[in-house]
This record gives C-alpha cells, structure tokens and sequence, in this order.
C-alpha cells in the first residue's frame, strides 16, 4: 500500500528519495515494485474495486458492504463482506445513512367514520402477494409550495403498486394511487386488506365508496399509532434519504423524480428482508416457485 502511496506521490513531483525517509521504505524496494508491476492480488483488488465503485453508484449511493457482496456474488465474484468493506474503506465509499424512523402527522377528523383494524402488525402473517396492501401519504417541499405523494405498497414484497403526486391532499388523489395499483395487477383479487391511517383521505366518502365497490376490506390504524403503519411510513424515510433532496424545483419535477425513483426502487433497489433481491424479482421469484 505504501508503494502504491508513493506512485502518487511521485506523478505529483514530489522527489522519491524524500518520500521513502518520510515513508520509512527502501527506494530500491520501491524500483524494484515499479519494474515488477502489481501483483495478483492488487490487480484483483483494482478489478473488485472497479466492480464496487460501479454497484455503489448505480445504487445512488445507498449500498453498503453487505449489498454490494450480495451484488458481486451474483456477478460470479466470490468475495467476503470484510473484504469488501476494506476495499470500500480504501476508497473512501460510505452509504447514505437512513434518517431514524420517525411517526409523522395524521390529519383526523374525529366525527368521519372509521374503519376497524383488521391488519396487525405484529400478528398477521402475509404469505403471498396482494394479500395486504398499505398505503400513506408524505409531503414533498416544491418551490411553489408543498406537493404530496401517496403511495399504496404490497407487504408481501415492499412492491409500490401505485401512487399519485399531486399539490392537493384530495381523496381523489388517493383513490387515484388505488386504481394505479389495480391497473398493475392481473387477475381477481380475493381476500385483499387495505390498510392506513385515519388521515380524512382515507375516510372520504369518495375513497371509501370506492373500496367498498371493489370488495377490499379496509382497515385502519389505532388513533396516535403511526407504528400501525410503520412500513409504509419507512418508505418515505428510505425514499427521503436516498432521494437526498431538499426541495424540487416544482410539481412536474416532483412527479419525473418520484417516478424514476420507483421504478429503481421496484426492479433494481435490493432489500435485506427479501434475501437482499428487488422486490420485483422476489415476487417473480416466489410465485414462480409457487
């Protein structure tokens, strides 16, 4: 590593000599390295890290060590998570650190009516897809002001079925995250739960009526209890840190950023809980085996 320090060094003019006292090496030692050339090892270490340094930037920046071995094994590379962390380290390449999850904001109006909690965090077991589908809303900062995305997610797989961006908090915009979820799954849909907030949005008569045309059974979360919803709510912490934005120039961008982003998040993004896969390919995986 020094030698490969003091190549650097060198291509700046700073005098070999100088550098070896500094660097307590032999100049000979470090001829004898430049006639030899690079090694096995520091000729597979240049090729991971070309490897590496290609993941971490096609995952905007959010991958860590253990993603990106899961992402090199799938290459054919076989290489071991400390190794790959030493060569991030040598790089200095760090993921995004996810902010904290943290309850957000419900508006409820205490005279609309609500639906029961038939969704359990803790105790409903999602065994395939289309089986619960949780849906939130967020609001996106815009130069002319707040806009707002609404997203409807599949448990089964962290899958983003549907969402609207929109500079209203409108139930129709909601309505129109569901039906941008329906449009994007085949088939009859028997048994599926549908579960939020009591933000009023999802209390519309509009929405609501909707729903209930559709035979989904919607639930809701305890009043004050965001961890009712905790997946939903985690997207946008993701989302809002691997985003890593500020505020969008308006809604238009709002939207073209939204959707690239779960696009990526869908078919590339890899997922710790999934056996680090996108959530695409897990669904395509498991109902194959199915």
């Amino acid at each position: 590593m020094k030698y490969r320090g003091l190549t650097l060094l060198k291509e700046e003019g700073h005098p070999v000599k100088k550098c070896c006292e500094l660097l307590s090496i032999s100049p000979s030692g470090f001829y004898d390295w430049m006639r030899r050339g690079p090694s096995k090892k520091e000729q597979r270490d240049g090729l991971l890290k070309a490897k590496i340094l290609s993941i971490f930037g096609n995952s905007k920046k959010t991958y860590g060590s253990p993603r990106i071995q899961k992402s090199l094994q799938a290459s054919g590379e076989k290489v071991g998570k400390d190794k790959v962390a030493q060569l991030m380290r040598e790089e200095g390449l760090s993921a995004k650190k996810k902010k904290a999850f943290r309850p957000k904001t419900t508006i409820n109006n205490p005279s609309d009516k609500k639906s029961p909690r038939v969704f359990k965090i803790k105790e409903t077991t999602v065994t395939g897809p289309n089986q619960v589908w949780v849906s939130d809303l967020t609001y996106l900062p815009t130069g002319s002001g707040f806009s707002y995305l609404v997203t409807v997610m599949d448990l089964f797989n962290r899958e983003i079925k549907g969402w609207d961006v929109s500079d209203t908090m409108d139930a129709v915009n909601t309505k129109n995250a569901l039906l941008k979820a329906l449009r994007t799954t085949p088939g009859r849909l028997n048994g599926l739960i549908f579960h939020s907030d009591q933000g009023v949005q999802y209390c519309a008569s509009e929405f609501r009526e909707k729903v209930n045309l559709l035979n989904i059974t919607q639930s809701m979360s305890r009043k004050g209890n965001c961890y009712d919803n905790a997946f939903a709510e985690s997207f946008f912490g993701t989302m809002k840190s691997e985003l890593e934005f500020n505020s969008f120039e308006n809604l238009d961008e709002a939207k073209r950023e939204i959707f690239k982003y779960i696009n990526w998040y869908n078919r590339e993004r890899m997922h710790s809980s999934l056996g680090y896969v996108s959530p695409v390919e897990y669904r395509i995986k498991n109902c194959l085996a199915a």
